[in-house]
């Protein structure tokens, strides 16, 4: 079996996958993982092959240790030399291999041209083209950092889970807090898109694709998202490694 480790700047990723078929995957905290026994749930899977997407560093060499104690092998850490697709990019090393790493995931599973729209501690959005080629893209505030920064920045404002509204005027302190964010961030993802098309020569026939924990909560309401796929990066992990080890 392969474990796919996508190790992010607030939380961590794991997928299992025995052939083609995702047997089980879950998430834990960075801030928790050297207090936490990671590796419990797989005394009963034999792992043969693990494959790390690591946008953090720091934690680099804490999860080499980890899977060379536990897995009697050394984990295959995806570099940006790894990937051959065309980087239309200032500086490509520049670029989160996590972006890449979906870009793969989409020029093989996904029709294209695609704008993947990825909700994690920052949201991203990357075009890819037609012939298969990293066109650039937008960062912009995640919604989690956000809602982390009005909850501590502010004195009086509580911390809150995102849910949709029932309106979207609030009458209270958290109705008002989710609608702001809920509804912000849906505008925010409308108007980046848009502006994309827009530069875009192919405007009409680009697929809209949503990824990362948050894409199924705001995904659905927005107006060119047409497909949704959490673990995105769990397949391009997978995929990359097929192609490594072949």
């Amino acid at each position: 079996m392969i474990l796919v480790i996508d190790i992010g700047n607030t939380n961590t990723h794991f997928g299992i996958y025995k052939g083609d078929r995702l047997k089980t995957h879950w998430s834990i905290s960075n801030s928790i993982i050297k207090n936490n026994n990671i590796l419990s749930k797989l005394s009963n899977y034999n792992i043969y092959q693990c494959t790390i997407s690591c946008v953090a560093p720091s934690l680099r060499d804490v999860f080499n240790k980890i899977i060379l104690n536990n897995l009697g092998f050394s984990p295959l850490f995806i570099e940006h030399s790894f990937i051959k697709i065309p980087i239309h990019y200032d500086n490509p090393s520049e670029l989160g291999i996590d972006r890449i790493i979906n870009a793969v995931a989409v020029i093989r599973l996904y029709n294209l041209p695609c704008i993947i729209v990825d909700f994690g501690t920052t949201t991203t959005f990357d075009i890819i083209s037609k012939d298969c080629e990293f066109m650039g893209g937008v960062i912009a505030p995640g919604i989690s950092v956000s809602m982390e920064t009005l909850w501590v920045k502010t004195e009086q404002l509580p911390c809150i889970d995102i849910n949709m509204p029932k309106l979207v005027i609030g009458k209270n302190t958290i109705d008002c807090m989710q609608s702001g964010i809920f509804y912000g961030f849906i505008g925010q993802v409308n108007e980046i898109i848009r502006r994309i098309k827009k530069e875009l020569t192919y405007k009409d026939d680009i697929n809209v694709l949503a990824t990362g924990g948050l894409s199924s909560i705001i995904g659905p309401y927005s107006e060119y998202i047409r497909q949704i796929d959490p673990l995105l990066i769990l397949k391009g992990l997978k995929i990359l490694t097929e192609e490594k080890i072949r």
